[in-house]
């Protein structure tokens, strides 16, 4: 028994490093300007996949021939204070283990589907780096067992998919997109930032099990008071929001897809946008304890499912269109979690996940062949501006002007204070050394 526990530990362990390995040894390969050709590096990449898929099912296997509900991996930890501790906790459960093979099978695929579709692309090496990035963010932040561990994964999976937004860099349009998917992401991450602050004021530690419950999921309670639970929950879904693109967050999605079609099926389509609804799901007993916290995740869910269905019907663009359908679907998993439903939600996005990935890598081909389509999956229609009406028709076609306020309430005032707080610097820097500094 202990070596099959050991077993599982190491296969849990190994989920998440296995791609982390392949990001140093690809980012190694290029510091150092060794550049394996394409073929060796898809298939290096197709291994990591395959075995990272391997661990999951052996795993999951050992978690139900046990009849165990939680497999706990404790690597290692800090202790700051008698009051404060650190620890990087790993653990896989009912609700984990889904995500995970959704996740290892999937980037699998898409490497497979890469391969082809990227080759003699400039900078391959590097979207299959980024792809190991996305991987091991995606893979921590599912099998987190702590706060700590999720905030870490949360920030590698953000980057990693703004990055890949803006891969085309010699081109204006990617690099701005993603600039701007990355500065939504870094406003919403200050929700997860300061209810880390929150748990660790009031738990003193930040595994789960201190503030989320004991117990397994979907059964735990939590430790903290009704008040406290309102303040981390509504914390944590401005994270969500942000990462899954709930409104009034829900620009960055349409420019996402200016990235490479595999990443944007397995991405925005697939994967990074249900982070966000697993986050929520992840802290289910927030929920519970708070009914207001469940209203406002039900109210934020269905108010990005009406508004995508609106915006979506008048999209001329395939992908576009995609992309709202996704937003739409995505919105009612939020909205069935905000119910009080826990596994038809997993169920939702794991099948939304599979379905999406599909169509996204089906787009360039069905654009190649049906050109003259002017949008397919709920997209336009002749005469939608007559049923709709001139204004809605407006509103749909600016997508709610929710970029437009986003602009201006977000980053213009953004911009003003970092442009003051150059200025400052430099008054600063000036009055110390006696002259205009640099």
């Amino acid at each position: 028994m202990p070596l099959l526990d050991k077993l599982a530990g190491a296969c849990v362990f190994l989920i998440p490093a296995l791609p982390g390995m392949a990001c140093l040894w690809l980012g190694a390969r290029s510091l150092f300007g060794f550049h394996p050709g394409e073929r060796h590096v898809a298939r290096c990449m197709q291994w990591v996949f395959s075995l990272a898929l391997a661990c999951a099912l052996t795993a999951g296997a050992f978690l139900y021939a046990q009849g165990i509900p939680t497999l706990t991996l404790k690597v290692g930890g800090w202790t700051l204070s008698e009051n404060i501790d650190f620890r990087f906790v790993l653990q896989l459960d009912r609700l984990s283990l889904p995500f995970v093979l959704l996740s290892t099978s999937l980037c699998g695929l898409v490497a497979a589907f890469s391969e082809r579709y990227l080759h003699r692309e400039t900078g391959y090496q590097r979207y299959f780096f980024l792809l190991c990035v996305f991987s091991l963010g995606y893979n921590l932040t599912i099998l987190a067992g702590s706060i700590e561990v999720l905030y870490a994964s949360w920030e590698l999976l953000g980057l990693s998919s703004a990055m890949l937004i803006g891969f085309f860099q010699e081109r204006p349009g990617p690099v701005r997109n993603g600039l701007y998917a990355f500065i939504v992401y870094r406003f919403c991450d200050l929700g997860l930032i300061l209810a880390s602050v929150f748990v660790f004021a009031n738990a003193h530690a930040g595994a789960f099990q201190a503030w989320l419950g004991q117990g397994y999921w979907p059964h735990c309670h939590t430790a903290l008071n009704p008040s406290s639970a309102a303040v981390v929950g509504f914390l944590l879904l401005l994270s969500a929001a942000g990462k899954a693109a709930q409104f009034p967050f829900s620009g960055w999605l349409p420019r996402a897809m200016e990235g490479p079609t595999p990443s944007t099926a397995v991405f925005y389509g697939a994967l990074s946008v249900h982070a966000g609804a697993y986050l929520m799901l992840r802290g289910g007993s927030l929920l519970d304890a708070s009914p207001l916290l469940s209203l406002a995740v039900f109210g934020v869910g269905l108010t990005t499912a009406v508004y995508a269905r609106r915006v979506g019907t008048v999209q001329t663009d395939m992908k576009c269109s995609l992309a709202y359908s996704s937003l739409a679907q995505v919105g009612l998993i939020f909205a069935e979690i905000g119910l009080g439903f826990r596994w038809l939600p997993v169920i939702h996005a794991i099948g939304h996940a599979s379905l999406r990935s599909v169509q996204f890598l089906k787009a360039p081909s069905v654009l190649h062949h049906f050109h003259e389509m002017r949008s397919t999956v709920e997209g336009y229609q002749p005469g939608s501006s007559e049923r709709l009406g001139l204004r809605s028709y407006a509103f749909s076609m600016e997508k709610g002007y929710l970029e437009v306020l986003q602009e201006r309430l977000l980053l213009e005032p953004f911009f003003r204070l970092c442009r003051g707080l150059r200025s400052l610097d430099e008054w600063v820097l000036g009055w110390l050394v006696g002259r205009d500094s640099r």
